[in-house]
């Protein structure tokens, strides 16, 4: 790991562990407070009093509390870039809903002598709770503001392009002017002709790329190809660069009109498509994966019983493991095992080369029709989704093999690649099983239409209509 990156993840444990100790501090000095309020004693023969039935149990679950809404709040996302009213009105919002539960939950079953005792002891934990976490905050920045002055945050980059492009040299030179937010290493050849051509003027080769990250700890790579080349060579290089876990940007062009919604970003003149961006905020990112957390662990618990009469099933109709394990191409352009029921015979590509199915395939078993018919051979990859290969919605993830074929067809499949697949989206809901490229590339621009406009209110609705396809047995 970079010394760069052991710095982010040192400062984010910093700012959990400092959350922490505000959140217990913030209740042990509520509590002190709130008796004192109720005229009851804090102080006896020098020693503090806490009542056990209303001390020990909350101080484990407030601190939790207190951990859940903070990473709900997507705080914890971007330690570094957060700007500092940003950090402000976050922490406030997120004191005041913890205060605000935790009044309801707790203070309010309290015995007062008149109503001002609640204001009192709402606005006490609302104070107490800002205070400490927003002053252990405060203390990180300073200390995050000190690193950058020693160059610890600056993110090491490179330009892939012709070196005398002139979008190439006025990076360069933007980059020269932000020492403490970039650390330029070099331009990198998006083909090998240039490299052969001008060996001296690059890094290496594109098609190289892992050992020129591995050799200079990129973590950022910025694309700016000529404006008379194919926008195609725009989504070759993302291809490239995708699996290697970089931050991608690019300089707009026809390819910033083909994602009309990609956020634009500003390196001083220039201005930047953040390509691996995702378009959710950061408290719906969090909020999304929390749910998928929960529900997944859930499913998994209430539903194991069918998951064990499916696998018995599957077991006695015909030969072979109850489950079925395929490579797919998830978040990042990383392989990922997905796990299914086992819904074809043993033999269904034994010729070695992969073969899409129909409804009418003669490899599907007996009890595979009914598993694809409600979905429940999708069921084990509730076991993706909580181990964080797959989200409950997003693109369906595809076989290399197929991917190599759409990408004929529809380069820009690699934007996918910015977020988790899903187990359903509007492609599977809209089209179905594909068994045709045509219905492939049909299922990727319901995929394309639903990154662009994510949102945990998306994700609702398109997990209701699932549910529907699922009760009718509309699958195939």
């Amino acid at each position: 790991m970079h010394r760069r990156e052991k710095d982010i993840s040192n400062l984010r444990i910093a700012h959990v562990v400092a959350d922490l100790i505000a959140a217990i501090l913030s209740w042990i000095s509520f509590l002190m407070l709130r008796w004192y309020v109720y005229n009851g004693y804090i102080f006896d023969n020098g020693q503090i009093v806490f009542p056990i039935f209303s001390f020990y149990a909350p101080l484990c679950l407030y601190p939790l509390w207190c951990m859940i809404v903070n990473y709900l709040s997507g705080y914890y996302v971007q330690i570094l870039t957060k700007h500092a009213l940003r950090e402000l009105f976050e922490t406030f919002l997120s004191a005041l809903i913890i205060s605000i539960t935790c009044f309801f939950i707790i203070v309010i079953d309290d015995p007062v002598n008149n109503y001002h005792q609640y204001f009192t002891s709402f606005y006490a934990l609302l104070v107490i709770q800002f205070g400490y976490t927003y002053f252990f905050r405060l203390l990180l920045r300073f200390y995050k503001l000190r690193l950058f002055r020693k160059h610890r945050f600056a993110q090491p980059v490179v330009i892939v392009g012709r070196f005398d492009n002139p979008n190439v040299v006025k990076l360069v030179n933007d980059m020269k002017h932000r020492v403490f937010t970039y650390d330029f290493k070099g331009i990198v050849a998006p083909n090998g002709y240039l490299f052969e051509k001008s060996p001296e003027a690059y890094l290496g080769v594109i098609e190289k790329f892992g050992e020129i990250k591995e050799k200079h700890n990129i973590c950022t790579a910025i694309v700016a190809i000529d404006e008379d080349v194919d926008s195609r060579e725009n989504y070759r290089l993302i291809n490239l660069l995708y699996p290697h876990d970089v931050d991608i940007s690019m300089v707009p062009r026809a390819f910033e009109l083909q994602t009309s919604n990609t956020h634009i970003d500003t390196l001083w003149s220039s201005p930047l498509v953040k390509v691996t961006e995702i378009k959710m905020s950061d408290a719906e990112w969090c909020a999304k994966r929390f749910f998928d957390l929960v529900m997944s662990l859930f499913g998994i618990i209430v539903l194991s019983p069918v998951l064990v009469i499916c696998y018995i099933c599957v077991k006695l109709d015909t030969p072979g493991p109850g489950f079925y394990l395929q490579e797919r191409i998830g978040r990042k352009g990383k392989k990922f095992k997905i796990i299914k029921f086992r819904s074809m015979r043993i033999d269904a590509e034994e010729s070695g080369t992969p073969q899409l199915s129909s409804p009418t395939d003669s490899r599907i078993t007996r009890t595979g029709h009914y598993l694809r018919k409600y979905r429940i051979d999708e069921l084990p990859q509730l076991f993706n989704v909580l181990k964080g290969d797959m989200s409950f919605v997003g693109p369906r993830p595809e076989r290399e093999f197929f991917i190599s074929q759409i990408m004929q067809k529809a380069p820009y499949y690699c934007l996918l690649y910015r977020i988790r697949p899903g187990i359903t989206s509007w492609g599977p809901i809209r089209v179905g099983y594909t068994d045709t490229m045509e219905k492939m590339i049909e299922r990727l621009h319901y995929d394309i239409i639903y990154m662009e406009d994510m949102s945990l209110r998306n994700d609702m609705k398109i997990l209701f209509f699932t549910i529907e396809v699922i009760i009718k047995g509309k699958g195939q």
